[in-house]
């Protein structure tokens, strides 16, 4: 589980940059909130509080 979250992460990071060097600020949004969900998918302990709370 951690492996593939942290596979992902590395593929949505790319992702990420080619958002911002197009200048597609929608798409990058997007891609930030798929990244935080794998993120915060390998431990309960990865948070910010209030976090879940300003996302919803």
């Amino acid at each position: 589980m951690v492996r593939d979250s942290l596979q992902a992460i590395k593929e949505i990071g790319m992702q990420i940059l080619g958002a911002i060097e197009s200048e597609n600020y929608d798409e990058f949004g997007l891609l930030m909130d798929r990244h935080w969900a794998h993120k915060s998918a390998m431990s309960p302990q990865i948070t910010i509080p209030g976090s879940t709370r300003c996302a919803d």
